[in-house]
């Protein structure tokens, strides 16, 4: 029995660690790549393609065009609370796992 609560714990151990790396980088604003110098938008200005048919753009909810070399957007009030609740979430679940796999090791 033992043997199905130990993967699971494992797993939840590596999303931890990931997720820790991941609100590290992005509150010390270390990414992993360097930024690129240019963004993608201003490459196909000056190459004189159309901005609309890049890849790099992505429509956010109030419907204007961003791309991924401006820079990281600041967290809303909604977000904040999400990501709380997933760190209460997980921590909460970790303990968890952490009993039922003693418990399940000494019975």
């Amino acid at each position: 029995m033992l043997c199905s609560h130990l993967p699971c714990l494992a797993a939840i151990t590596i999303f931890c660690i990931v997720a820790i790396e991941y609100f590290y980088r992005v509150l010390k604003n270390k990414p992993i790549r360097a930024p690129e110098t240019m963004t993608e938008i201003q490459m196909a200005q000056r190459d004189g393609s159309p901005s609309g048919t890049l890849l790099g753009e992505q429509e956010n909810l109030s419907g204007m065009l961003y791309s991924r070399g401006e820079g990281r957007h600041n967290l809303t009030k909604k977000i904040q609370l999400m990501i709380l609740g997933l760190s209460i979430s997980t921590i909460l679940i970790y303990i968890r796992s952490i009993y039922r796999t003693i418990e399940v090791g000494t019975s």
